[in-house]
């Protein structure tokens, strides 16, 4: 069984965001250091350089490979509309993994999940 990756404060920076529909966008984001997730684990994300996003905001994370963390998002309020507004290269703060994850069923059987909301 894997152990569960501890949570640990990461900077970094908007590597890309790209537009996937009308009210959506993929934002990849370069870390200083790896993080390391498991299923059902998800980051808080602040955006810094003295903007209107004062609070940190939880994201389910898309991808996450070495260093690259791929979040999928919807612009529906002020934090999300700033975040799309992000251009390459703006700074972020990453607290990350939290959550409470769970395993790959033992015997490798197929599962299916059932969930609501858009970083699924």
């Amino acid at each position: 069984m894997n152990e569960t990756p501890q949570p640990r404060r990461l900077t970094g920076q908007v590597f890309a965001l790209d537009r996937v529909s009308t009210s959506m966008y993929a934002m990849t984001l370069s870390l200083e250091r790896p993080a390391a997730f498991l299923p059902g684990q998800f980051c808080m994300l602040n955006f810094q350089g003295g903007r209107e996003m004062v609070l940190s905001r939880p994201f389910s994370i898309l991808h996450a490979d070495g260093t690259q963390l791929t979040l999928l998002f919807k612009v529906v309020g002020a934090g999300t509309r700033l975040m799309a507004a992000c251009a390459p290269g703006a700074p972020v703060a990453c607290l990350a993994p939290l959550g409470r994850p769970f395993p790959p069923p033992a015997d490798g059987r197929p599962q299916l999940l059932l969930a609501g909301g858009v970083g699924l």
